[in-house]
């Protein structure tokens, strides 16, 4: 029952969402049909498939929605000053993080800060703050695809530090890439 619940309840936040984005497009005086077009791609349309898409579907669950995902959060970043800032944003301050976590961290007796032995897949889906003179740190989950413009700062930082070779940073932020989209 509760998977039911939550099923109509996504359809009727998604089935409100594109009715006010349909509404609002017919306001500012769009035709009927490129309101229901722009309502449409509002949302992941989940019967919307190319040539391969029950192909990609069956090989990868959701493939169709992170295929349109991508394409969406590019062609925002192509179009949207303000989405760029805040994707640059996001690269400065997992930058700035990793320069205070490298100094707030505490050190082992090979001078190794905690927060660069920690793994690689948990800075990547955190953010992580140590705070001074503390020895554990505060996670804050990261969501998908905001983890690659973070990352992107945090290895900038550690490539500066030293702590990463420039082609091992271009592989962490590949593979955080590869594996957020």
């Amino acid at each position: 029952q509760v998977v039911k619940f939550l099923e109509a309840l996504s359809d009727v936040t998604e089935s409100t969402t594109r009715l006010a984005i349909y509404i609002s497009g017919r306001e500012i005086g769009l035709t009927k049909a490129e309101a229901a077009r722009m309502s449409r791609n509002a949302t992941v349309d989940f019967n919307r498939r190319g040539k391969y898409g029950s192909v990609f579907s069956a090989l990868y669950a959701f493939a169709g929605a992170n295929i349109q995902g991508n394409i969406r959060l590019l062609r925002t970043l192509r179009k949207s000053k303000i989405a760029r800032r805040a994707a640059m944003g996001i690269v400065i301050a997992g930058m700035l993080m990793a320069f205070w976590n490298m100094a707030m961290s505490p050190e082992d007796d090979e001078k190794k800060r905690a927060y660069e032995k920690r793994k690689y897949w948990e800075r990547e889906r955190n953010i992580i703050i140590y705070g001074p003179g503390t020895k554990t740190a505060i996670k804050i989950p990261l969501g998908y695809g905001l983890n690659v413009f973070w990352m992107m700062g945090e290895q900038l930082a550690m490539r500066m530090l030293g702590k990463v070779k420039t082609g091992e940073a271009i592989g962490n932020v590949l593979g955080t890439l590869v594996d957020a989209f």
